[in-house]
């Protein structure tokens, strides 16, 4: 909205110099980004994603997956004239797998019963995880932070729990 009105974008983010997109959001965001490519003139770099669990990802998902980076990483090298700092991304790569797990963990406290948060509890947290910086640990330490507060509401229910039964 804002790009179409000639408003400011949110929090005085400039205009994007590239867009990245996979099949893996929802179609309205990935229809969303195809817009703004169309709109703002930008490279997109669509990551086709395939769909398996992770426990079933095999190594030709992996091999594919890889490959379509190693592609991106070269046109955005060739595009931008800058090398890829493959320290940073292993760096970024391990705290964004964590930040994964904890997420997974915190879904799994959802199936207590009663479930201390629902989807639209959950919800609210999409925004700081997209604006957060996860190069400083934000991203990982907000999630550790409330998975120790759903935690601690789960053992307090079965405690209540307990207490009512007696």
């Amino acid at each position: 909205g804002p790009l179409l009105s000639g408003e400011r974008l949110a929090f005085s983010l400039p205009s994007p110099d590239m867009i990245v997109s996979s099949n893996c959001v929802c179609s309205a965001a990935a229809k969303g980004m195809d817009f703004l490519n169309k709109h703002l003139g930008v490279p997109l770099f669509f990551i086709d994603t395939p769909f398996v669990s992770m426990d079933q990802t095999g190594a030709h998902a992996m091999e594919y997956m890889t490959a379509q980076r190693e592609e991106i990483t070269r046109a955005i090298e060739k595009k931008f004239g800058m090398g890829f700092d493959r320290e940073r991304y292993d760096r970024l790569q391990f705290l964004d797998y964590t930040a994964v797990v904890v997420w997974r963990e915190i879904l799994k406290l959802c199936s207590f019963k009663p479930s201390p948060v629902d989807a639209m509890d959950l919800y609210f947290f999409y925004l700081p995880l997209f604006i957060l910086n996860p190069e400083d640990g934000g991203v990982l330490n907000l999630l550790i932070k409330l998975y120790n507060e759903i935690h601690s509401l789960c053992r307090r229910n079965e405690t209540d729990a307990g207490d009512n039964r007696g």
